[in-house]
């Protein structure tokens, strides 16, 4: 693999691993590089097959990540709010 190649697989690789941490997680960009990488001949078919793979997977489970951090904070809030109902009745 050539160094050009390399680089290319790298920042590649950086920007799929900063999908795992975004707020708003997108393959958009992340595809963008894999296919002007490609198209510049630094990285093949298998390449762009594994990256865009690799991406959406990220993606997916970056979403479930957070659906199911929202559904824990929305689980603590109805606790919450039960607690405050219940000590109300109580008194």
């Amino acid at each position: 693999m050539s160094s050009q190649a390399q680089l290319a697989t790298q920042m590649i690789e950086q920007e799929i691993s900063r999908i795992t941490e975004s707020q708003f997680p997108s393959d958009d960009l992340v595809v963008g590089m894999i296919l002007a990488n490609y198209r510049h001949g630094f990285i093949d078919e298998l390449q762009v097959e594994q990256l865009e793979a690799q991406a959406a997977k990220a993606v997916l489970d970056r979403r479930t990540a957070l659906r199911a951090e929202k559904s824990a904070r929305h689980q603590q809030s109805l606790g919450l709010l039960y607690e405050v109902r219940h000590d109300h009745t109580a008194s």
